[in-house]
């Protein structure tokens, strides 16, 4: 089902998700064990979603295309930019509505580089995304157009 607040909906998750993790980090701690990290990736575009493979044979309800794969490099750059949540330009524009309306406030999202990912010929700006004043307007800070980094791992 289509659903058109799907970036605001998926940064919200995003954002939930970090804030369970940081409980269960300190209760992880307190019992002695290793902390879990994670980092999430955020992209938006139009991917193929359903049951991939051969009738009778291997079937996967999966998605495909090259939204998911540019969502999975941000997701892998969002250690090198130590970052729990990393989002694209194709995100943030769906989004931009939306927290200039003041409809999502309490967020942070900076842009970092425009960078040029393994297997992408064009460069896409990507953004952290983190917590603000909870009740004070989201702040936005663009990404530099004109620098743009070349990335080869994966």
């Amino acid at each position: 089902m289509k659903q058109d607040d799907h970036a605001e909906r998926a940064v919200r998750c995003a954002l939930d998700m970090q804030d369970r993790l940081e409980q269960l980090q300190v209760k992880w701690e307190a019992n002695g064990k290793t902390p879990l990290s994670v980092g999430i990736g955020l992209n938006t575009g139009e991917v193929i979603v359903g049951n991939i493979g051969a009738e009778g044979k291997k079937m996967d309800y999966t998605v495909i295309g090259d939204h998911v794969n540019l969502g999975a490099r941000v997701e892998g750059l969002t250690r090198r930019y130590d970052a729990g949540i990393l989002m694209t330009e194709y995100t943030m524009e769906k989004l931009r509505p939306t927290i200039t309306s003041g409809n999502l406030p309490g967020i942070s999202i900076r842009g970092l580089e425009r960078v040029m990912v393994k297997g992408k010929d064009i460069p896409v700006g990507i953004y952290a995304v983190t917590h603000y004043e909870m009740h004070d307007r989201s702040v936005i800070i663009d990404c530099s157009s004109t620098k743009v980094v070349h990335l080869t791992e994966k």
